[in-house]
Parts: structure tokens; sequence; C-alpha cells
């Protein structure tokens, strides 16, 4: 069952997310080759496009990290559709796919996004209006239904505390230079969580 929502764009707009794609690509390049030692003109220039257009999307250098929610969106889309659909099963293809492909953009480029996602600003991988929350919430609301689950204070709270117990796992895998496996850490994480709300 797919519960994802196809987005209808534009022309433009699909202009300007191939743009912003081709930003963030030389960006991550750049990141995981030579760490911050790279210009907004070295994105222009490996991007093939204008620093103009470079400045019409993005404040810094730096800001075009917190882009990755937005690819990462696009990916957790299609993997869902090859997910399970039984509740508990669901929730741990979820968050561990939710961590594998964190981890898949290399320490450098995921210590700069982390940088740039803390804070005021406050954009995440996984904010609540993402595919993946979404997803949590839904998978948790139906495992609710079939009398699967348990939670008390309603399947949104629950899905946050995934959602923190994610963001709170990849950034100690940052901290800690990657020295362990982070998807292994998520799966026991969330195994402990089903063991909470599993009737």
């Amino acid at each position: 069952m797919n519960r994802t929502i196809e987005k209808e764009l534009s022309p433009r707009q699909k202009k300007s997310l191939e743009t912003r794609k081709r930003i963030f690509d030389a960006t991550y390049q750049l990141v995981n080759q030579y760490g911050d030692a790279y210009t907004v003109q070295d994105v222009c220039h490996l991007a093939s496009v204008s620093v103009g257009s470079f400045y019409h999307f993005y404040k810094s250098k730096e800001e075009v990290t917190s882009d990755l929610y937005l690819f990462f969106d696009t990916h957790m889309e299609k993997e869902l559709l090859m997910m399970p659909e039984e509740p508990a099963a669901r929730l741990k293809s979820i968050t561990s796919e939710m961590m594998r492909y964190s981890l898949e953009w290399g320490l450098p480029f995921l210590r700069l996004s982390c940088a740039q996602t803390s804070g005021e600003k406050e954009i995440n991988l996984v904010h609540e209006r993402s595919v993946s929350f979404q997803e949590l919430v839904l998978t948790l609301k139906s495992g609710i239904e079939q009398g699967v689950f348990d939670c008390p204070r309603g399947e949104e709270y629950y899905a946050r505390y995934l959602i923190t117990i994610f963001r709170g796992t990849l950034h100690w895998w940052t901290v800690q230079h990657g020295n362990f496996d982070g998807v292994e850490r998520m799966e026991r994480y969330t195994e402990d969580f089903l063991k909470i709300i599993t009737k």
C-alpha cells in the first residue's frame, strides 16, 4: 500500500529543484574531498551554475547542506514502497533505512549538515512534515488500530520519540568520528522502543 503523495511540480519548480540538486551534489563532493576548504565559486564551477543562481537559493556555502532533507524525502518515498506492511517490521525498516541512507553521505558532509540543522534554524532530515515522520505516524496508527501497539500519548508523540532517537544516534555517530555501526545501533534502539509499545 502506497501511502505517500506524489507531488506535482510546475516546470519552473522542476528547474529550480534540478539547479539546487546540482549545487547540492557539487557541495557534497567538495566537502567530502576538501572539508571546509572550498569556495562558492568552486561549487558553481563544479555545478555549472552562475554565482547569482547560487545566491538565489542559498546565503552561504554551508547552508547548502540543509537541503539534504529534500533528497532524503525523495529517497524515503521510493524505499517505503518496498517495506513490509506489518507495523513492527515496517517501523524497523523505516528507522534502519533512515540511518543507513544518512550515513551513506559520509562523515565530513554529515558533520557540516548537523551543524547547519541545529539551533534556531532547525531544518532537520526528519521534520514533522517529512515523509519519514508522516510514515512513522501512519505506521504507529496502523499498529494501534490492529491492536498491536499501545500508544497512550498518541502516535505523533511516539513518532517524535523515535525521531529523537534517530537524531541523537546520528549526531553521536558524527561526534564519535563514525567509529560505531550507526545502523546496528538504531536497530537495537528501535527494538527497545518496540518492547515499550507492543501489547
